[in-house]
């Protein structure tokens, strides 16, 4: 499930949706772009807006991928 690609436009975060979806999952797969220039700070702020949602789903296990082209 794609949920967060960095654009030119303003960004528009997971959704409420998409996160109240992931308070039942037992573990976080994120796919992060290898070719980003900054993927550190994509996947931070990923786990920013899921802590600040909830500290709960902060803590769900995480597994990070590095999609390569």
């Amino acid at each position: 499930m794609h949920t967060h690609h960095p654009t030119p436009h303003p960004p528009t975060g997971l959704g409420l949706a998409f996160l109240r979806h992931t308070e039942g999952c037992r573990l976080l797969i994120h796919v992060i772009d290898g070719e980003s220039a900054t993927p550190a700070k994509d996947f931070l702020a990923i786990n920013k807006e899921l802590s600040q949602y909830s500290a709960q789903l902060a803590a769900t296990p995480q597994v990070l991928v590095d999609r390569e082209k």
